[in-house]
């Protein structure tokens, strides 16, 4: 998934609802989405959640020191994974000092918690500690060398006799070379003693993240309620939202119509009128699988999502329009590229209203050639149309409800785009193959208020 799709799904969003604590789990984060490849990992960082979960509600105190000791964790992979490979400078061994100090804390705390049931566990690092000083801060105090010691003392006193006049500038000059020189032997030193130490203390740095990033996932998960997804064979989503559109509708007063759909192998097709939240549906269906392969619980009552390869989204790129392509050009290119890719995959592949840039006769028969092709792949792919008798070959078809007013005919004054979205059921119903498409979009002109000589024309359609 690309910068754009992961905006416009609202994926961006959900991730943005958690808040890493440490450094290196804002790092994990900022990667979203990854997608877990195996099975059992991604049961595993789901289990992760579950157990944090738990802790949420069974120690919040302790689980709450957690999160404040998280906080103390930086980034320092870059400095880690110098160690063995390069004298560090003084203020990364500050940082790896640091590091250390908080692990023997996390070590315990990580052993209170009983994170070692999930996978979570902490190396010991005191060891370093006892030739990185003491006290919090880092510092090659006169304790790490008495040549150092002995030599800092003699460039004070060569200080003390130049403020009296004295010409010792050359002396002074090749002492404080010298002390340099043993500074950076004991720095040396310090750093060939850290060395059989750097895999244990990335391996902790990694943890540290893993346990930020689980926590957090926990965290959003308890705060909205959210579902752990079932890793299974078929898609199956039941009461879908997606917190971003949601949000949006909120704003203008109106709810978010829950979406129930699902799709195996081979070509489901969504159909109904323009406005009629077709793209709500794909959008919604694309976040929550996508948070399901990263390991995040979703924003549904239930799920089953498959280990797909990938998630794909086929939209029009403004580079596309950008060579000259139309949008019809665009769309059988794009959708083309994918099919070819993912030929011999398994992968969830969303196209929402594919060929309608062109006439309708002609993209009906290149919407079915797409379907009899995918239908012959291991993917598990999602278009939606406007177009009528194209879902002849599709494995499954869903409709949105569409205009939901009982009383529709009583409706005499237009309020425009807001009474489309108050009558509007943007749910999803199955639906027999060959069944006529609906008939909303003469419903959505009336409720958009076209004017009254085009309504009458419409008469006998509607």
């Amino acid at each position: 998934m690309n910068y754009e799709t992961i905006k416009e799904t609202g994926l961006r969003y959900a991730l943005d609802m958690m808040t890493p604590m440490s450094g290196i789990g804002a790092k994990m984060l900022r990667s979203f989405p990854v997608f877990f490849t195996d099975k059992k990992e991604l049961e595993a960082e789901l289990d992760r959640v579950d157990f944090f979960l738990s802790l949420l509600k069974k120690t919040p105190a302790e689980t709450e020191k957690l999160n404040t000791l998280l906080m103390r964790i930086k980034d320092i992979s870059t400095s880690l994974k110098a160690v063995g490979s390069r004298d560090l400078l003084d203020t990364e061994l500050f940082e790896v000092k640091a590091f250390c100090l908080a692990c023997c804390e996390a070590e315990a705390l990580f052993s209170a918690l009983g994170l070692e049931k999930v996978g979570l566990t902490l190396r010991p690092l005191s060891e370093p500690l006892s030739f990185l000083g003491s006290g919090e801060g880092f510092y090659i105090d006169d304790g790490f060398s008495p040549e150092l010691n002995e030599l800092r003392q003699k460039r004070k006193a060569l200080m003390e006799k130049r403020k009296k006049g004295e010409d010792i500038s050359l002396e002074l000059s090749q002492t404080t070379a010298l002390e340099y020189k043993k500074y950076c032997e004991v720095l040396s030193d310090i750093s060939r003693k850290l060395a059989p130490f750097g895999e244990d203390m990335y391996r902790n740095l990694l943890a540290l993240g893993q346990a930020d990033v689980a926590l957090q996932k926990a965290t959003t998960a308890a705060r909205h309620n959210l579902s752990r997804p079932v890793i299974s064979d078929k898609l199956a989503l039941c009461d879908a939202t997606n917190p971003m559109i949601a949000a949006c509708l909120e704003s203008l007063g109106n709810a978010f119509c829950p979406i129930t759909i699902t799709a195996e192998k081979g070509v489901t097709v969504i159909t109904g009128a323009n406005m009629g939240g077709k793209t709500v549906a794909l959008k919604t269906i694309a976040l929550n699988v996508a948070l399901a392969l990263s390991g995040c619980f979703v924003f549904a009552s239930s799920a089953c999502v498959p280990l797909f390869d990938s998630v794909e989204v086929a939209a029009l790129d403004a580079q596309d329009q950008e060579k000259g392509l139309s949008s019809f050009a665009a769309d059988v290119l794009r959708l083309d590229s994918l099919y070819k890719k993912n030929a011999k995959g398994k992968s969830l592949i969303l196209s929402d209203e594919f060929a309608s840039g062109t006439n309708a006769l002609e993209g009906s028969a290149i919407f079915r050639a797409f379907v009899a092709a995918f239908s012959q792949t291991q993917n598990t792919v999602i278009m939606t149309t406007h177009f009528d008798g194209v879902a002849l070959n599709a494995s499954a078809r869903y409709q949105v409800k569409g205009i939901s007013c009982r009383n529709f005919d009583e409706i005499n004054s237009p309020m425009g785009a807001d009474a489309v979205r108050r009558y509007m059921d943007y749910g999803l119903i199955p639906i027999e193959k060959g069944a006529p498409m609906p008939k909303d979009a003469v419903k959505i002109c009336k409720l958009l208020g076209l004017s009254a000589t085009i309504l009458d024309n419409l008469k006998d359609i509607f």
